[in-house]
């Protein structure tokens, strides 16, 4: 795969960056800096933590109609519950089983096991298996606490252990994969451990390596830019404020995306999809933590850009012009008629190499 920037320029940060990258707690209003003081003030208003108000603009009018049209649900626990009963109703299982890969605190785990044993069902188990010692650690006091111990076993995450040699009625990985190496070795395990009727069920990211953006969706990033705030030009994670629009590498701390790119190849190497949706390209960079907190959809011209950001990401995905970067997946065993949104299906959803055109677009192109 090119990469059309080159290194020197995709590194370089800029002069402004530099400078305010963390900005000083005591600056006041006689600073002589006017971006410095409006950084100062819009950084200390900002919980990181949260998902901003843009981002669930953009989720619930952007995402949930392919939700609905692909899988008939609204939510993330009903994706999984609903990939749960479809392959639970061809199952040979006395006991249906559902192994949660990196599962973290288990959080998602009892919602769907409460929300089972609500509706009266009983004959499942629910294996979440994570290598965090520490989130194991919270999962397991969660599942004591709400006494579900029948239904639920917090495990280390060893696909050699015998405690993981199934047979799944489904292997679910809510946004596991794009942190892991051994891809491969993972999606082997699967293809051996699932039932003949079972799903490998997902929701991830597959943009590029270190969720960077691919040239052409950086070269719309590049060209939206100048429209911004001062606040919506400062990364409210890594503290950062960038004058022109620098493109992060998040796998060199943590892992977060390290092969993100590869995740969908790999998956439809080895099993088919039954059931995919794909979102995201270049507005997810606008509305998650990082930037969304500096679009307050309260104002009229900042959920005028978001809108108008969301719609332009949609018409160049229905365009093929650039590719999702968030998947929702249904992955079966054998070959199924695949539903999908508009024409965005797995195979398309996948990128195969530069665009011709973006060459003309990058500051050291071709005239």
């Amino acid at each position: 795969m090119s990469n059309i920037t080159s290194p020197d320029r995709k590194h370089r940060p800029s002069l402004v960056q530099d400078k305010f990258s963390a900005p000083p707690a005591d600056i006041t209003e006689d600073d002589a800096d006017p971006v410095a003081l409006r950084i100062a003030r819009y950084a200390g208003t900002v919980n990181v933590h949260e998902l901003p108000e843009s981002f669930h603009f953009w989720s619930n009018t952007y995402i949930r109609p392919g939700l609905q049209h692909v899988f008939g649900v609204e939510t993330i626990p009903d994706f999984y519950l609903a990939g749960y009963r479809r392959a639970a109703a061809g199952s040979a299982l006395p006991i249906k089983t559902i192994l949660s890969l990196g599962c973290g605190d288990g959080w998602l785990e009892i919602d769907i096991a409460k929300r089972l044993i609500s509706e009266g069902i009983e004959d499942f188990r629910i294996l979440g298996a994570e290598v965090s010692p520490g989130l194991l650690a919270q999962f397991a006091a969660k599942v004591s606490e709400e006494d579900l111990a029948r239904w639920i076993e917090p495990a280390n995450l060893d696909l050699a252990a015998p405690a993981l040699s199934g047979p799944w009625t489904m292997v679910m990985a809510n946004h596991a994969l794009h942190h892991l190496m051994d891809l491969e070795q993972v999606f082997d395990y699967c293809l051996a451990t699932l039932e003949r009727s079972g799903l490998f069920v997902s929701n991830d990211m597959i943009g590029r390596n270190g969720h960077m953006r691919w040239p052409e969706t950086r070269i719309v990033l590049q060209s939206l830019w100048p429209l911004l705030s001062v606040e919506q030009k400062y990364h409210c994670q890594i503290k950062r404020y960038s004058e022109d629009f620098l493109d992060h590498d998040c796998s060199t701390d943590g892992f977060a995306g390290v092969r993100s790119q590869d995740i969908l190849r790999l998956l439809l190497d080895r099993f088919y999809p039954a059931a995919f949706l794909g979102a995201g390209g270049f507005v997810d960079i606008l509305t998650d933590r990082g930037y969304g907190h500096g679009f307050d959809m309260a104002r009229a011209e900042d959920s005028a850009m978001i809108r108008f950001v969301s719609e332009l990401n949609e018409i160049l995905l229905d365009a093929d012009v650039v590719k999702p970067t968030i998947m929702f997946g249904y992955f079966a065993l054998h070959d199924v008629p695949e539903r999908c949104f508009k024409d965005r299906s797995a195979r398309r959803s996948i990128r195969e190499e530069t665009p011709k055109w973006v060459n003309w677009h990058e500051p050291d192109g071709p005239p």
